[in-house]
């Protein structure tokens, strides 16, 4: 078993290369030890490259398999020099590629020249290969165009399969773009004269080039078949200079499954479209490509000049060619523009079929204008006048009839103008009626706010324990009525964001009024109706930060006779909701007091669960989260007292595990905070509840002298006279 490298090895190459590159040439050489690497394995070695690497490893699986393809019908030709198939002579070898090896031949029966398609023998052991060959054969037959070769016929011969197809006397136009390039490295040297082709081909000659091929792959695409491989070295030259379009390899037909598995990258990635990336073609990926190959004609530079896999496959997907005039201004603007709008990166900003493109060029060929772009008045009045010369006499009276049609049209159009305005008051009488059934909700919901407090007020809050209140029946009466009120005012008002929540809060009220009463099956039934209120708020406003809050609020409410799974879930999900609301809790005050309320009811019921550890924890976080609020911003009474009940839970809890220290170092800190002036005092009762619980604990701690001082603090509190109001 071949062992694998591990990823410090890939990762702690002294190479400075991009890592991505080292992955890729280590998947590379596993695939040429004969390996079959998978890219899920790779997705899972370096999952921080996972996108970047579901594209390059099948880029570099395929171009190793085109590379092995290329021995191996070297390797055939070599041992198996082939003479004759069948009624062909083989003259020579014209060229090879992945799909086979092509070869002169001459057909002795008929006595004419053919070219012979031949598949090499290694090739029959993958049957997907078969059948692509044999589905090259029968897309290219079933194309009859002036610019496609056609194909003759299709046999096989001791176990050879070939088919044969017309001669064409010429070279590829990668043959034509190499010469053009030495061509012009020559013209810098000292062999120029001797040179066979000029530097380049006129502009107007590479668009006629261009309209034949277009025309070659509207017709296939008209006729269901995708070409998928267009490039120079799959479109011949003859000597008359009709080009002709082959190698139909990696054609798709409409109408044959697709012997291409999901996530294959068909074509040379040099020329393939970025949609090809993803498995997705259709004719704009032909567009593309032939967009490429009359990019590199124009300009003789490929359109991305990168032989390192991983770096062209990433220019390939998220790059865009160099504009043609930057790398030769002798291109016209018109035509560059029908380039870059074929080459465009978003199929739907291309031509939408290679038809659309074939009418540009010859619209650029005919000093038409073209559709690419909108041309500016000055270019249309110059062009139309060049080619109308006669009708440009007639431009004088037409001005007088426009004339007289301005005159109609500006009263047209100040009649439309008023019709808009009144369209306006219209608009805004509605505004200020929208307003008015605004205001009248807010009115409505600030008297029944007031009546709902005044009942509330009147209940008296006793600790649980305690003999619960009767209740009195009109009071309690008038309470349902409220309530009513609300639920019939969210029916009626469901798209009014602010009545829903008056109705979530009403309902908690409610709820925090039986539960003083000591009713938990109707607190429970309150505080559930709430929740579901606000629950249908949040889902259809999720970033809406008041309805997570009240949702928490409710949350927070919990019957200390409540199953605690239940209680425990309802307060887990209050976390949760804040920690989604906000990453620092530090920069919403309300919510950080909000926060160290819900810590603070956990870690009193965890508590009560005897869990202990989570306990402490819990209301230390209480604890910190209450203490970050800035006294001198948002510190109110609430958050005082909150943070002193947690100091005594704490304490306490402390105290009943025996540890002195840390419970003394919490006393002393509560003592020290209280001795410390604040404008922020909280109500007297809860003051002096603090002071009597402070002390306690400290006698807890056999420490009568500060227990004593705690109680002289209550003693000596001046009186309301000559205390702040809070």
């Amino acid at each position: 078993m071949i062992e694998q490298p591990s990823d410090k090895t890939v990762l702690a190459s002294t190479d400075e290369r991009d890592p991505l590159d080292l992955v890729a040439e280590e998947f590379a050489e596993r695939c040429r030890r004969g390996e079959q690497p998978s890219v899920s394995e790779y997705l899972t070695r370096y999952p921080q490259w996972a996108d970047e690497l579901r594209e390059l490893l099948p880029a570099a699986a395929m171009m190793e398999e085109l590379r092995r393809h290329k021995r191996g019908a070297c390797a055939v030709a070599d041992h198996e020099a082939l003479e004759r198939l069948g009624d062909y002579r083989i003259v020579r070898e014209i060229g090879r590629g992945g799909m086979g090896i092509v070869y002169e031949a001459v057909q002795e029966s008929l006595g004419r020249h053919v070219a012979l398609k031949v598949l090499p023998r290694h090739s029959l052991l993958d049957p997907k290969k078969l059948a692509r060959f044999q589905r090259e054969a029968q897309a290219a037959a079933a194309l009859h165009h002036s610019n496609i070769v056609p194909v003759f016929g299709v046999g096989e011969h001791e176990g050879l399969h070939y088919y044969v197809m017309q001669l064409i006397p010429g070279q590829g136009l990668h043959e034509v773009l190499a010469q053009m390039r030495q061509q012009g490295r020559d013209r810098n040297g000292t062999e120029a004269e001797s040179a066979p082709l000029r530097s380049r081909l006129s502009v107007r000659e590479v668009a006629r080039l261009g309209v034949q091929v277009a025309d070659a792959l509207d017709y296939a695409h008209n006729h269901g078949t995708l070409h998928r491989d267009v490039k120079p070295a799959n479109i011949l030259l003859d000597s008359q200079g009709t080009v002709w379009l082959t190698d139909f390899g990696l054609a798709k037909l409409a109408e044959q499954n697709n012997l291409t598995s999901t996530g294959d990258l068909v074509g040379t990635l040099q020329y393939l479209a970025p949609e090809s990336l993803n498995s997705q073609t259709d004719a704009r990926s032909d567009v593309y490509s032939l967009g490429l190959t009359l990019y590199e004609l124009l300009t003789l530079a490929p359109p991305f000049p990168e032989s390192n896999p991983a770096r062209l496959l990433q220019q390939v997907s998220m790059r865009e060619p160099a504009r043609p005039r930057k790398l030769n201004p002798a291109i016209p603007r018109d035509l560059e523009t029908v380039i870059l709008k074929a080459i465009a990166r978003e199929p739907a900003h291309r031509y939408q079929t290679a038809c659309e493109l074939a009418d540009d060029l010859r619209c650029f060929l005919d000093d038409r204008p073209i559709r690419a772009r909108r041309l500016r008045v000055d270019e249309r009045l110059l062009r139309w006048y060049r080619h109308n010369r006669v009708v440009a006499g007639l431009l004088a009276a037409l001005v007088l009839v426009f004339l007289t049609g301005f005159i109609g049209v500006t009263w047209k159009w100040r009649e439309a103008e008023n019709a808009l305005q009144r369209e306006a008051e219209q608009r805004r009488i509605a505004e200020k009626a929208t307003e008015r059934a605004e205001s009248n909700v807010r009115l409505s919901l600030q008297a029944f706010e007031e009546i709902f407090n005044d009942l509330a007020a009147r209940e008296s809050a006793p600790p649980f324990g305690r003999p619960p209140f009767r209740e009195e029946g009109k009071e309690a009466a008038l309470l349902q009525d409220v309530l009513q009120f609300y639920d019939d005012f969210a029916k009626e008002n469901e798209t009014n964001s602010r009545v829903q929540v008056e109705a979530a809060k009403a309902h908690r009220r409610v709820g925090d009024i039986h539960l003083r009463r000591g009713d938990a099956d109707k607190a429970s039934s309150s505080y559930a109706r709430a929740t579901a209120i606000l629950d249908t708020l949040l889902a259809a406003f999720p970033a809406q930060r008041t309805y997570r809050y009240e949702l928490v609020e409710t949350l927070t409410r919990t019957d200390p006779h409540a199953v605690p799974a239940d209680a425990e879930k309802r307060l887990r999900r209050a976390a949760a909701l804040i920690d989604e609301t906000i990453k620092d809790p530090t920069d919403f005050p309300r919510f950080t007091l909000l926060a160290g309320r819900v810590q603070a009811r956990m870690a009193a019921f965890l508590e009560k669960q005897d869990r202990k550890k989570e306990a402490e924890q819990t209301y230390r976080r209480a604890a910190a989260l209450l203490k970050s609020l800035d006294p001198q911003l948002f510190r109110p009474p609430s958050a005082v007292i909150e943070l002193n009940h947690v100091r005594e839970g704490l304490a306490t809890l402390l105290l009943d595990q025996d540890r002195t220290i840390e419970a003394r170092a919490v006393a002393e800190e509560w003592l020290n905070d209280l001795q410390k002036p604040s404008r922020h005092i909280p109500l007297a009762h809860a003051r002096k509840a603090h002071l009597k619980n402070l002390a306690d604990i400290f006698r807890r701690l056999h420490d009568p002298k500060r227990a004593a001082e705690v109680e002289r603090m209550e003693r000596d509190r001046p009186g309301p006279s000559s205390r702040r109001s809070p």
